[in-house]
Protein backbone atom coordinates (compact mmCIF):
# COMPACT_ATOMS: atom_id res chain seq x y z
CA UNK A 1 0.00 0.00 0.00
CA UNK A 2 0.72 3.38 -0.78
CA UNK A 3 1.63 6.68 1.42
CA UNK A 4 -1.20 8.25 -0.84
CA UNK A 5 -3.48 4.98 0.11
CA UNK A 6 -2.71 6.08 3.80
CA UNK A 7 -3.62 9.63 3.43
CA UNK A 8 -6.93 8.49 1.79
CA UNK A 9 -7.24 6.47 4.89
CA UNK A 10 -6.83 9.56 7.42
CA UNK A 11 -9.01 11.66 5.11
CA UNK A 12 -11.62 8.58 5.94
CA UNK A 13 -10.92 8.94 9.55
CA UNK A 14 -9.29 5.38 8.96
CA UNK A 15 -6.46 6.00 11.89
CA UNK A 16 -5.89 2.15 12.57
CA UNK A 17 -5.15 1.56 8.95
CA UNK A 18 -2.99 4.41 8.32
CA UNK A 19 -0.93 3.27 11.28
CA UNK A 20 -0.84 -0.33 9.76
CA UNK A 21 0.44 1.30 6.70
CA UNK A 22 3.21 3.13 8.60
CA UNK A 23 3.89 0.04 10.62
CA UNK A 24 4.02 -2.54 7.33
CA UNK A 25 6.40 0.27 5.81
CA UNK A 26 8.39 0.54 9.00
CA UNK A 27 8.80 3.87 9.64
CA UNK A 28 9.88 5.92 12.58
CA UNK A 29 10.66 9.16 13.76
CA UNK A 30 13.97 8.72 13.98
CA UNK A 31 14.64 7.52 10.67
CA UNK A 32 17.37 9.16 8.23
CA UNK A 33 15.17 11.76 6.20
CA UNK A 34 16.02 11.23 2.04
CA UNK A 35 14.13 12.60 -0.42
CA UNK A 36 13.27 9.27 -1.82
CA UNK A 37 10.95 8.78 1.16
CA UNK A 38 9.67 12.25 1.79
CA UNK A 39 6.36 11.98 1.03
CA UNK A 40 6.73 8.93 2.90
CA UNK A 41 7.87 10.49 6.04
CA UNK A 42 5.54 13.63 5.86
CA UNK A 43 2.50 11.03 5.89
CA UNK A 44 4.15 9.26 8.91
CA UNK A 45 4.01 13.00 10.82
CA UNK A 46 0.20 13.38 9.57
CA UNK A 47 -0.58 10.01 10.64
CA UNK A 48 0.91 10.69 14.60
CA UNK A 49 -0.54 14.00 14.46
CA UNK A 50 -4.07 12.74 13.72
CA UNK A 51 -3.09 10.09 16.31
CA UNK A 52 -1.21 12.43 18.84
CA UNK A 53 -3.62 13.56 22.01
CA UNK A 54 -2.43 17.64 21.93
CA UNK A 55 -0.17 17.37 25.56
CA UNK A 56 2.95 18.96 24.86
CA UNK A 57 4.80 15.80 26.41
CA UNK A 58 7.64 13.48 24.79
CA UNK A 59 5.31 12.38 22.06
CA UNK A 60 4.43 15.90 21.45
CA UNK A 61 7.65 17.59 21.34
CA UNK A 62 8.87 13.87 19.32
CA UNK A 63 6.62 15.37 16.53
CA UNK A 64 7.48 18.98 16.58
CA UNK A 65 11.20 17.59 16.68
CA UNK A 66 10.47 15.62 13.70
CA UNK A 67 8.52 17.94 11.62
CA UNK A 68 11.08 20.68 11.88
CA UNK A 69 14.01 17.73 11.11
CA UNK A 70 11.79 17.40 7.83
CA UNK A 71 11.53 20.94 7.37
CA UNK A 72 15.35 21.52 7.66
CA UNK A 73 15.89 18.39 5.07
CA UNK A 74 13.62 19.86 2.74
CA UNK A 75 14.21 23.48 2.71
CA UNK A 76 15.06 25.69 -0.35
CA UNK A 77 13.67 23.74 -2.87
CA UNK A 78 10.68 22.09 -2.34
CA UNK A 79 8.13 24.83 -1.68
CA UNK A 80 5.27 22.41 -1.70
CA UNK A 81 6.81 20.08 1.26
CA UNK A 82 8.05 22.76 2.69
CA UNK A 83 4.73 24.50 2.99
CA UNK A 84 2.83 21.48 4.20
CA UNK A 85 5.44 20.98 6.95
CA UNK A 86 4.33 24.34 8.36
CA UNK A 87 0.86 23.69 8.39
CA UNK A 88 1.62 20.56 9.74
CA UNK A 89 3.54 22.56 12.73
CA UNK A 90 1.04 24.82 12.89
CA UNK A 91 -1.53 22.17 13.32
CA UNK A 92 0.68 20.72 16.31
CA UNK A 93 0.88 24.25 17.85
CA UNK A 94 -3.16 24.27 17.56
CA UNK A 95 -3.98 21.14 19.18
CA UNK A 96 -1.18 22.00 21.73
CA UNK A 97 -3.31 25.59 22.84
CA UNK A 98 -0.03 27.52 21.64
CA UNK A 99 -2.11 29.89 19.13
CA UNK A 100 0.79 32.01 18.50
CA UNK A 101 3.01 29.06 17.31
CA UNK A 102 0.07 28.24 14.86
CA UNK A 103 -0.42 31.51 13.44
CA UNK A 104 3.16 32.23 13.31
CA UNK A 105 3.85 28.89 11.10
CA UNK A 106 0.74 29.91 9.11
CA UNK A 107 2.12 33.09 8.02
CA UNK A 108 5.45 31.54 7.09
CA UNK A 109 3.54 29.00 4.83
CA UNK A 110 1.23 31.58 3.37
CA UNK A 111 4.57 34.05 2.33
CA UNK A 112 6.18 31.64 0.70
CA UNK A 113 3.90 29.91 -1.04
CA UNK A 114 2.29 33.45 -2.07
CA UNK A 115 4.99 34.09 -5.09
CA UNK A 116 4.31 30.66 -6.48
CA UNK A 117 0.51 30.63 -6.39
CA UNK A 118 0.00 28.07 -3.98
CA UNK A 119 -3.05 27.29 -3.34
CA UNK A 120 -4.07 23.33 -2.92
CA UNK A 121 -2.35 22.79 0.12
CA UNK A 122 -4.28 25.67 2.01
CA UNK A 123 -7.66 24.57 0.73
CA UNK A 124 -7.07 21.02 1.65
CA UNK A 125 -5.03 21.98 5.14
CA UNK A 126 -8.53 21.79 7.16
CA UNK A 127 -8.25 23.22 10.69
CA UNK A 128 -5.36 24.97 9.72
CA UNK A 129 -7.87 27.58 7.89
CA UNK A 130 -9.84 27.59 10.61
CA UNK A 131 -7.79 29.30 12.44
CA UNK A 132 -6.76 31.89 9.39
CA UNK A 133 -10.57 32.45 9.04
CA UNK A 134 -11.24 32.77 12.62
CA UNK A 135 -8.31 35.07 13.12
CA UNK A 136 -9.21 36.92 9.71
CA UNK A 137 -12.69 37.89 10.98
CA UNK A 138 -11.64 38.79 14.27
CA UNK A 139 -9.92 41.40 12.54
CA UNK A 140 -6.71 40.13 14.39
CA UNK A 141 -4.61 38.55 10.91
CA UNK A 142 -4.93 38.95 7.77
CA UNK A 143 -3.64 36.72 5.26
CA UNK A 144 -0.76 38.61 3.14
CA UNK A 145 -2.11 35.69 0.49
CA UNK A 146 -5.19 36.22 -1.71
CA UNK A 147 -6.99 33.18 -0.26
CA UNK A 148 -10.20 34.75 0.97
CA UNK A 149 -12.96 33.19 3.10
CA UNK A 150 -16.51 33.42 1.93
CA UNK A 151 -19.66 34.92 3.63
CA UNK A 152 -20.52 33.67 6.96
CA UNK A 153 -24.36 33.51 8.66
CA UNK A 154 -24.40 35.16 11.95
CA UNK A 155 -21.24 36.48 14.31
CA UNK A 156 -19.15 33.62 15.12
CA UNK A 157 -18.25 31.42 11.59
CA UNK A 158 -19.48 28.20 10.99
CA UNK A 159 -18.29 25.15 9.52
CA UNK A 160 -20.90 24.10 7.45
CA UNK A 161 -20.80 27.92 5.87
CA UNK A 162 -17.22 28.29 5.29
CA UNK A 163 -15.55 28.91 1.65
CA UNK A 164 -12.11 28.93 0.89
CA UNK A 165 -11.45 30.53 -2.57
CA UNK A 166 -8.14 31.05 -4.10
CA UNK A 167 -9.02 33.05 -7.50
CA UNK A 168 -5.56 31.76 -9.48
CA UNK A 169 -6.99 28.20 -8.81
CA UNK A 170 -10.62 28.78 -9.05
CA UNK A 171 -11.48 26.76 -6.29
CA UNK A 172 -14.37 26.53 -4.03
CA UNK A 173 -14.04 24.13 -1.30
CA UNK A 174 -14.93 23.98 2.66
CA UNK A 175 -12.44 25.10 4.70
CA UNK A 176 -13.10 22.89 7.70
CA UNK A 177 -14.84 19.88 5.64
CA UNK A 178 -18.34 21.38 6.41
Amino acid sequence: MSAVVARVQLRQDDLEAAQRWARHRGLSLRDELSYRQEYEHITLARVLLQAWDGQMDAAGNELLAFLQRLAAAVAGGRLGSETELLLLQALVHRRAGRQGGALARLEQALERAEPEGYAAVFLEGGPVMAVCSRRRWAGAWHPPMSVTCGPVAGPEPRASHRACQSPSARVNRPCCGG
